[in-house]
């Protein structure tokens, strides 16, 4: 997949392209970086990142952004070596990024959304051979999960303070349990609940929010953008003592 960029950013694979600044000719996308249209539209052609085919997924319920993607993997310091387990799996956008760098098992017990993961996953596979090989998915509740030793368990659920003691005995000394919450409340749940399973002995290493300001530059304008994408959700990492 390439990106064709005009005044507008178009997602090309095969073809001519059609566009409201004229028609540009499958060749020419294939051959140059800069192309012009049949009615002399300027065209700027690169290749599609990680991050452009992702973009491009079919969605389902609410996906994960950079910004918090990126810190969870730097935070826990995830590498090719590392176990993860991750439930839901949504519409798989944080099982790929995960899968692009180690090995993942992605728990989702919605059919419906299972399904769509599946279909993103196999289409992204097709482009990145890595990634079908370091996903499994698993139609199932991440509380039948059967993995041992593991370096991060990440959940994105409405509940996850249910079956600590499960998540305690899958992950390895030291391991993270990450979660995932658009609440506060939730927050203070999970923390609470960890508190009061005097049996599990997990150190509350940090709760945070991960926030990204862009910024417009250009020849008449150095200033922030009018929307930023600010809170998104809230991290709580737990490492097993």
């Amino acid at each position: 997949m390439k990106i064709v960029i005009g005044k507008k950013k178009h997602y090309w694979k095969k073809g001519d392209l059609h566009t409201s600044q004229g028609v540009i000719k499958e060749e020419d996308i294939l051959k140059n970086s800069f192309v012009k249209s049949h009615i002399g539209g300027s065209f700027l052609v690169i290749e599609a990142s990680f991050e452009d085919i992702i973009s491009k997924f079919k969605r389902g319920p609410a996906i994960m952004v950079l910004k918090d993607i990126s810190y969870i993997i730097a935070k826990c310091g995830l590498g090719c070596s590392s176990k993860v387990v991750e439930a839901g799996s949504g519409c798989g956008v944080m099982t790929s990024y995960l899968g692009r760098i180690c090995k993942v098992v992605s728990y989702e017990n919605n059919l419906k959304h299972f399904r769509i993961a599946s279909e993103n996953i196999k289409n992204l596979g097709s482009i990145y051979p890595s990634v079908k090989k370091n996903v499994k998915l698993v139609e199932k509740d991440v509380s039948e999960i059967s993995e041992k030793d593991l370096d991060m368990i990440f959940l994105d659920l409405n509940n996850p303070w249910e079956n600590l003691d499960i998540y305690f005995s899958c992950l390895k000394k030291s391991g993270f349990l990450v979660c995932y919450l658009p609440n506060i409340t939730q927050v203070k749940k999970v923390i609470d609940s960890v508190n009061e399973e005097s049996n599990l002995k997990f150190y509350l290493d940090e709760v945070c929010e991960v926030n990204k300001r862009d910024w417009i530059v250009d020849s008449k304008r150095v200033r922030p953008e009018n929307i930023s994408l600010v809170h998104t959700g809230f991290l709580v990492f737990l490492r097993k003592i």
